[in-house]
């Protein structure tokens, strides 16, 4: 059996955190070999660290879930969070396709307005609101546009594990101090674990 060889990007975050976390418990007799990498390791907006960090490894899956998540901070450092979901993913995504593997590209719901009152599918209309959003579509775009046929764009929404703050763990943090809860309801979501 042929040994694949998978790479993850963004490993210090919570998805890729939960990734390494599962790998590690899995069966590691597998066909599949995990190289991982955090920020700290490997700036995916640095063209050169991506060229440096993996030549080498005859990579067949490369897998981004590098991301600049902080929705509201966003608003003040628009240049880092197009640095990070626009640029990067770009660069992540042509580097795959000068190497000829596949690319699995994670983005979000932030892609889309939230004035649905349906979920939303692949094809419908996006409409971003926020900064975070914007540079997560044009993430997406450049994606598909350096590597359009090699890529796989994977939304997501409302990511939770043990390995991060996020929306469940704030909640069961404040059932645990507390009686009763007043939740605002101006937000409709669907809790993805990573």
């Amino acid at each position: 059996m042929r040994q694949i060889t998978a790479v993850l990007l963004g490993a210090g975050g919570q998805l890729g955190k939960t990734i390494r976390a599962d790998w590690a418990k899995g069966d590691q007799s597998t066909a599949v070999t995990l190289h991982s990498f955090d920020r700290c390791e490997l700036d995916i907006t640095n063209e050169r660290e991506l060229e440096e960090r993996l030549s080498g490894l005859d990579v067949d899956v490369l897998i981004n879930a590098a991301a600049y998540t902080q929705v509201e901070k966003a608003e003040q450092e628009k240049d880092l969070a197009f640095k990070v979901n626009w640029n990067g993913a770009q660069l992540a995504a042509q580097w795959a396709c000068n190497n000829k593997c596949r690319f699995i590209h994670v983005s979000t719901d932030f892609v889309f307005d939230g004035k649905s009152n349906k979920s939303y599918c692949p094809d419908d209309a996006t409409a971003p609101v926020n900064v975070y959003g914007a540079s997560k579509l044009a993430g997406e775009q450049a994606v598909l546009q350096a590597h359009p046929q090699g890529a796989i764009i994977v939304r997501t929404g409302w990511l939770y594990s043990c390995h991060q703050s996020n929306f469940v763990t704030a909640m069961l943090e404040l059932m645990s101090q507390r009686d009763h809860l007043g939740i605002v309801v101006d937000q409709l979501g669907t809790p993805t674990s990573a």
